[in-house]
């Protein structure tokens, strides 16, 4: 009887571990399958071109820019810099195109703003995630308004922006 009974308290962890393990399989994979409904989508940094517009006057902005008449307002954020002097909003095809700026800031003796842009379709968003990297001891305060030209975000669709 003692035999018999080790038996099947044995029989019984063996299936709580096999379905445990059923488990953890479905639940990996759920996450694979959910990262896999993102796709990274390649974009055109617009930092050089539209250096004359902010970052400072822009501390806390994000904006999404799909039509020439939004665009035209970003004038209003023109530096008073002298090499800015004859700066003129270079051209974008609005049909084709959004722009999408976010302000990031950080502080270092080296900056970099690593960015990157998912499409997620099953849920209708674009995530535009910016990645603040600061190297050294140095005290020196760098910004910028991250500004990216991606192809058109569909009617419908957010626009999500993360700072890391």
């Amino acid at each position: 009887r003692g035999i018999e009974r080790d038996d099947i308290e044995r029989g019984i962890m063996n299936e709580k571990i096999a379905l445990l393990i059923v488990l953890l399989g479905i639940v990996l994979i759920a996450g694979c399958v959910q990262q896999f409904s993102q796709n990274e989508i390649q974009f055109t940094d617009m930092n050089e071109k539209l250096t004359c517009v902010g970052p400072f006057d822009l501390r806390d902005k994000e904006f999404i820019i799909n039509s020439n008449e939004e665009y035209k307002k970003l004038s209003d954020y023109k530096s008073s810099s002298p090499r800015c002097k004859d700066f003129e909003l270079p051209s974008i095809d609005f049909s084709q195109y959004t722009l999408l700026g976010k302000y990031a800031q950080g502080v270092g003796c080296s900056i970099d703003f690593v960015k990157k842009v998912y499409k997620d379709d099953s849920n209708k968003k674009i995530a535009y995630s910016i990645k603040v990297v600061e190297g050294g001891n140095c005290e020196k305060l760098g910004a910028s308004m991250n500004w990216i030209l991606i192809p058109k975000v569909p009617s419908r669709y957010a626009v999500e922006f993360n700072v890391k």
